[in-house]
């Protein structure tokens, strides 16, 4: 069975809608498509070949302080592509895990980091002290996970490139302004191996798991049971 990186985080948010679709096929409504954050990536992963092709220290991180260039690699594309991605069979479960990367980078020591893209547009500084931040770090520890198990030497140090659109412009120009950050956080991995023995479980369960208590869609769901059975028609 192959279980995707964002299958594994709508495990970590909600079991009912995880064995909904794995088992059932009955899929959450999908998000819309953030075409303009696509756009970003697709854009900072342009410039960072140009780094990476000249093995050269990109601005944002010289700006860090970091002495880091993109690091090459023959299956880096690969890597980066959606349905492709980092894979890796984990034996014990059967479970072929993957996931989309953005880009890595590689220290004088020759341990790698994995780098994820963001982008936004809020007032506040970019964090990861919000409601996606955990989100966000699971992320990047699956893949710091997949690529050991393919036998890189990943540092535990990642980094998030957040571009934070500005609005303050007085004049649009064709033009939308960002100031970029960069934060490095630490990952931790240990995880991942007992949310895989539970998501076997969960899949080899033939029973309806108890839903998140903050889930939107499982809310919605019980609103709708709730209406019906007072008697109203759709």
């Amino acid at each position: 069975m192959k279980i995707s990186r964002s299958k594994i985080e709508l495990f970590c948010r909600c079991k009912r809608c995880f064995w909904l679709d794995i088992v059932k096929g009955i899929k959450i409504p999908p998000s819309p498509a953030f075409t303009l954050n696509a756009a970003v990536d697709h854009l900072l992963k342009n410039e960072m070949d140009h780094y990476r092709s000249n093995q050269i220290i990109p601005p944002i991180f010289q700006n860090y302080g970091l002495n880091l260039v993109p690091y090459q690699h023959p299956k880096l594309d690969e890597w980066r592509k959606n349905f492709a991605g980092v894979r890796y069979l984990h034996i014990s479960t059967n479970f072929e895990i993957y996931g989309a990367l953005d880009d890595l980078m590689v220290d004088k020591k020759g341990q790698v980091h994995v780098v994820d893209y963001k982008a936004t547009s809020k007032k506040e500084d970019p964090s990861l002290e919000n409601s996606w931040g955990n989100s966000y770090k699971r992320q990047i520890e699956i893949y710091q996970w997949l690529l050991r198990k393919n036998g890189l030497p990943i540092s535990d140090t990642a980094f998030f490139i957040y571009a934070n659109g500005i609005k303050g412009e007085h004049h649009f120009d064709n033009t939308l302004k960002f100031n970029t950050t960069l934060i490095s956080y630490t990952g931790d991995t240990a995880w991942i191996e007992p949310t895989i023995a539970d998501i076997q479980i969960c899949v080899n369960g033939n029973y309806l798991p108890d839903p998140s208590s903050d889930c939107v869609h499982c809310k919605f769901t019980k609103n709708v049971h709730e209406i019906l059975a007072m008697g109203a028609k759709i």
